[in-house]
Parts: C-alpha cells; structure tokens; sequence
C-alpha cells in the first residue's frame, strides 16, 4: 500500500513535467496514467474486507459479561457484509470492544429494573454497519437507561471542568460528549468493568487516530447510540483541488455536489438574508461560508448589515475595479447543504492521504494533508469541521434557508426530484435524473478507441462503451466538429450492468421538476417519455433500456409468471411523484404484474381497503399526508400480512432499521432496475412459499 501511494504521488508529479500536447509523450503518460490507476484500485480492493470478521467476536464478549454482570442481553447484527480496509478493521477492535462492554455495563440495566420500568427483561444491543455518504458509518445502539445529563453536569462542575455558566449554556448533547474527557465516570463504584474513569478518551483518540468522528446520541431511558464514522480507507480519495488565498487546498468529492462559477457578470451575486450570507441557486437560498474567512477566524456578517455582499475586491480593500471570478462549491454535511466560497477551481486529483501534525489537528477544520505533484503540500478540508466552526444558518431538513413563495406548497415541494439537463445534437434537450448519475467527466476525444464497431473510452484507468444517442435512438447527431474531436462532457450514470458513458456535446444545467411523464414513440428505443422543460420538449433518457441494447441484453425482463390460481399478481405502488411513479410502475409492469398506484399513505389504505388483496406493497418513504413509515404502522395494525417493500431515495442503516421497524419487509434505492426486480421476485416467491 505503501509503495502504490508513492507510486501515484509519481503519477501525479510525471502528469505535470509531461509534455502532453506531443503526441509521443502522450500516450505514455495516458498509459502510466491508466496502470497506477488499476494497480491503485486493486491493491485497495484486496485489503477490504467485511466488517463481519470482526463483529463475529461479540456475541461471545456480550454473552459472557451479561452473565458476569447478572443481565440478560441480546446482541443484533447489522451490515456483515460492508467492507472496510483491513488496516482500520484491525485498529478498530479494542474500541469497539470497549464501547460494546459499556452498553452492556452501563445501558442495559438489571431484569428486576427493566421490568419495572415496563421495558422486556432482555436488552437488545443492535451493532450496525453501512455505507454512508462516502464513509463507513458504525453504530452501537441500545435500549437500556440512557445517559443522565444532571449527573454528568454534576460531575462535571465537581471535577472543574466547566464553570457553572458554561453547563448551563449547554445542550444535553454537548453534556453528553463530556464522559469522553480523560478521568470522567459517572460511575459510584469502581469495578472490574467500569468506574475508573480510563477507555472513552483512549476510544475517541484511536478513532480520530483513523480519520473517524465518534459522536453521541442519548435519551434519558430510551437508550444511548455510539455513532462511529469511519473512512472507506485511509490511503488515496479523490478531491477537487482548489485555491484561497494563493494556497492549496484539497476538498474530498464525496462530500461535493456541484461547483458554480460567480461569474461578475452572468451568475448572480450573495445576497444576505438576516445575518447570513447566500447565493440563489435554482429557486433556493443556499447559506454560505466563505473559506478565506474560516481560515481567518473571521465571523460571519451581522445582523446589522444590509443589501447585497460586496465583491471580494472591496472586502479585501481592493479599488473594485476588476471583481475577480470566485467559485461557490456546493457541499452536502450530515444531509445539510451550504455553499463553500473558494477563489478558484483547479480540477480534480487523487491525492494521497498524509497524516495530521498534532499542532494542525485541534484546529478542526482539516482532515489530513498530501503532496501534490511540484512537491508542495495541501491540506485536506474537512467539511464538517466547517460546519462546526463556521455555523452557517441552516434551515430545518434539508439544510437551505427556504425561500418564500406563494405559489408552492409544501406539497408540490415534495414532488420535485432534480435532473440534468444536456444536449447531444442541435435539436433535442435530453434529461437524466441525478439519482442515477455517477458524475460527469470532461474528456478529450482523442482518447477514443474503437474495437470493431464499438467505441471506448478510459476513465480512471477504466474502459467503458461510449454511447452515442444518435446511433441508439434515431435523433439528430452532433455537428462534425463538436463529436470528432475536443473536450466534451461525459455522463456516466449508476445502476448499469456495464460501464458506460454518455456522449453529450453541452450541459445545460440541473434542475427541480415537478412534472409527469408523457407517453413518447421512441418508449422502445431508450426513452422513459418527454415533458416541457424551460420551454423546450425534453425526452427523458432509459438508462436501464439503453444499458440492456449496448450489452446485446433483452430489452425487457422474462416476466415472473402468474401467481396461485393462474392470475398475475397485483402489485400496490405508492409514490407522491409523478415521474418516479410512472417510472417504476413501467418497470414493475413489464414484469408481468397488475400494478395499481396511490400518491400517499391515505389513498393506499383506502386502495387496500376496496378491492382484492395485493400481493405485494411498494411504498416510497417521503409523502405529503401520511408518509411512508405512518404507512407501514397502520398496514400492520391492521393485521395485513401482505409483504412490503421500501423504495426510497434515502439512504443509511438508520432509515433501514427504521423501514423494518415500521413493518417493512426490506429496502430498496429507487431507480435502480435490475436491484428492484430482484428484491420484487424474492419477495413474491417469499410469499407464496410461506403460503
């Protein structure tokens, strides 16, 4: 691992010093470019390995400490099969270990106590894993007593830790963070398990020591959760590499939604609103952070300023004369999204992840640094550290302050789902939801390579099938000069049984629909169906279809047959969008299934409640009137024992646990095709083998 970090930093330095406009130098540099790629992503691949080899040890540890300790305790596994590298798998035991034994010692509480609080005599601790936004998120959760914020707050004045002021000013929360700092228990007596105030400072220092967060979530007698974050790995990410201030700084893409350029004269300026600054994006304000005054220790304008923010020349005492071009980097932290204001954009990098100095690491606002390919050296961002200390004034949810509007309910805000939308030739305006868009690639075309009839391009040392829409769906090709050669933009979507790329000659912009589908000619040839976007016909792109024609595939699925008694089997749909509605209901009916749809939980029971039973559900999660989970409450109060299956746009081990909590029978991602199929026929054969 070692020696293939050093190997990219090369590739990096190798990348700079080429020539690459000769074109004998190109094709080796395009080459040593493609090999450390593959080498990279190998090596990464054969030092994961499943979380499940390590918590195969804790029954054993939970079983022998709840006898010791007179409990009864049952331990749940969640996620065996997420992988981790394997370096942090083995620096990740005796922390867990530790926090696994503290929700056995002291969360659950004794049979005599649980029982008398009217909660079961057996505990149950859920020890959980899953993927989430680009980390690893690691849960130990139990239903036990909870943490006591009076006693922690007592201690905590005992010990002079906090003046008197200072606790009351806190939350419960940051109460609850104080049992990490060194010497800190709560317990009245010292034992072999507990109470000598040593392991949570030691937990928190090896989890930072791995680039991970560690954080807290506690209810007075509803249990405590050990949330861990943990890196995927800790050797190479990739980062768009930025600049403020003359310096360098590495922002990691997994935490990057879009970049928009402040242009002077065609983007619209920031603007304040109260006491924070924002940018109007797409008919949101969207609250910003601008690095050079994070890094400044600056603060944010106050409540006393007005009108617009001046240019970046004028704050900085500038003449105003040349207001220069800024960058607003649109960034998504624990499902809040803000803007990062950055002097310029310098392209993408995978970068090779180097260790904090211990005199950076208090700071808070840098996860780690690397080199960069002259030698110099550029710090990590890390934005939820941003977050924390710039404080930007999000709004409930989703984390953007709401514009007000008249003429939008909460409702129709609902139904919107955001597309990208793109040209390929000089008449048609395409569409393809984000949800199914891995990123888009600006390539030169140059790289192209053909074998037989069939074209290729590598991107991050990977061959994929271009695909031309004009040769897959009968519309106007590019103009000579815009598809022969040059850079354009690649889309290369997810959810597809082969790597490919999309050729676009222009991207347009993403945007928030709410609109349906309309039946379109071209259905079988790889069009979902067209609606009126920004004025213009749009037709809505079938990944799924297009995927199944490059490959040679059927187009559509072999249907699953008739179910009991030679009658295809019924299907209740639940969506409040028009556009994924109609998407999935074609998707399940070219399964062969009689599919009804309803827009809300209310109008599903009343589809329930009227006509012959379903054989299965498919509900989405967030609707307007009765969401998803109140949904699946009431079909299980009811006695239903039709199976039902959570297609969402959410993601995480807590929306999973809480779908199955609720009465579902399994999760599912939307838009993703072959998964949805799959989950439908084992859920349907599930059912007919219990019958």
């Amino acid at each position: 691992m070692a020696l293939t970090s050093e190997l990219t930093l090369i590739r990096n330095q190798s990348l700079l010093a080429f020539d690459l406009d000769d074109d004998r130098v190109r094709p080796i540099a395009q080459r040593l470019d493609a090999v450390t790629s593959a080498l990279q992503e190998t090596v990464l691949r054969s030092r994961m390995q499943p979380i499940g080899n390590l918590f195969g040890r804790f029954p054993r540890v939970v079983r022998d400490l709840a006898r010791q300790l007179g409990k009864q305790v049952e331990l749940r596994l969640v996620g065996r099969d997420v992988e981790l590298d394997k370096t942090i798998l083995e620096q990740l035991s005796d922390p867990l270990t530790h926090l696994v034994r503290n929700s056995v010692d002291h969360g659950i509480e004794p049979p005599d106590e649980r029982v008398a609080g009217g909660k079961p005599a057996v505990g149950r601790i859920t020890l959980s894993a899953a993927h989430e936004e680009g980390r690893i998120r690691i849960e130990i959760r139990d239903d036990g007593r909870g943490l006591d914020p009076r006693a922690i707050r007592d201690k905590a004045l005992a010990m002079r830790l906090k003046t008197e002021a200072e606790l009351d000013r806190m939350s419960d929360r940051e109460l609850s963070m104080l049992i990490l700092v060194p010497g800190f228990s709560t317990a009245r007596a010292v034992s072999d398990v507990s109470g000598r105030g040593v392991g949570m400072d030691v937990v928190k220092t090896n989890i930072e020591h791995l680039e991970g967060t560690l954080t807290i979530e506690s209810r007075p007698g509803g249990g405590t959760a050990m949330v861990l974050r943990m890196p995927l790995t800790l050797a190479i990410i990739p980062c768009l590499i930025v600049t403020e201030g003359g310096e360098r700084y590495a922002v990691p893409q997994r935490d990057l939604e879009e970049a928009v350029c402040l242009h002077p004269r065609l983007a619209g300026r920031i603007e304040r609103a109260f006491d924070t600054e924002v940018y109007r994006l797409r008919g949101q304000l969207l609250p910003i952070v601008r690095l050079g005054d994070v890094l400044r220790r600056r603060r944010p304008p106050g409540p006393g300023a007005e009108g617009e923010a001046e240019p970046r020349g004028e704050r900085e005492g500038g003449t105003g004369e040349a207001q220069p071009i800024s960058y607003v980097l649109v960034l998504r932290s624990a499902s809040r999204r803000f803007g990062l204001v950055v002097d310029e954009v310098r392209g993408t990098e995978e970068v090779v992840v180097k260790p904090m100095h211990p005199a950076i690491k208090p700071i808070g606002i840098f996860s780690g640094a690397t080199i960069m390919g002259d030698g110099r050296v550029a710090l990590i961002v890390d934005v939820a550290g941003i977050v924390e200390r710039a404080r930007p004034g999000f709004g409930p949810g989703e984390g953007a302050v709401a514009e007000a509007s008249g003429d939008r309910g909460a409702s129709e805000a609902a139904q919107l789902q955001r597309v990208l939308l793109f040209e390929h030739g000089p008449h048609e305006q395409f569409a393809l939801p984000l949800l199914q868009i891995r990123r888009v690639e600006m390539v030169d075309l140059d790289r192209v390579e053909r074998v037989g009839e069939h074209e290729y391009v590598t991107v991050d040392g990977l061959s994929m099938r271009l695909l031309r829409l004009d040769r897959m769906m009968g519309v106007s090709a590019p103009p000579p000069g815009e598809s022969g050669a040059g850079r354009v933009p690649l889309i290369l979507p997810k959810f597809v049984a082969q790597p490919m790329a999309i050729l676009a000659t222009r991207i347009v912009d993403t945007e928030s629909l709410a609109v349906g589908l309309q039946s379109h000619p071209e259905h079988d040839r790889g069009v979902l169906g067209s609606a009126i976007v920004r004025g213009r016909m749009t037709l809505f792109v079938d990944i799924y279809r297009l995927s199944a024609r490059l490959s040679g595939e059927p187009a559509s699925p072999p249907s699953t047959g008739p179910g009991r008694g030679g009658r295809p089997r019924r299907l209740l749909l639940l969506d409040d969008t028009p556009f994924f509605l109609e998407v999935v209901r074609r998707y399940l009916s070219e399964g062969g299934h009689e599919v009804e749809t309803a827009t809300n939980g209310l109008d599903g029971l009343a589809r329930l409640s009227a006509g012959p039973p379903f054989d299965l559900i498919v509900s989405d999660i967030e609707m307007p009137v009765m969401d998803g989970w109140e949904f699946a409450r009431e079909v299980r109060r009811r006695g239903v024992p039709t199976p039902m299956l959570a297609l969402t746009s959410l993601s995480g081990a807590a929306h999973e646990a809480k779908a199955r909590e609720c009465g579902f029978d399994d999760f599912e991602v939307k838009l993703d095709h072959d998964r949805l199929v799959r989950k439908v026929a084992a859920l349907l054969a599930g059912r007919e083998a219990g019958a």
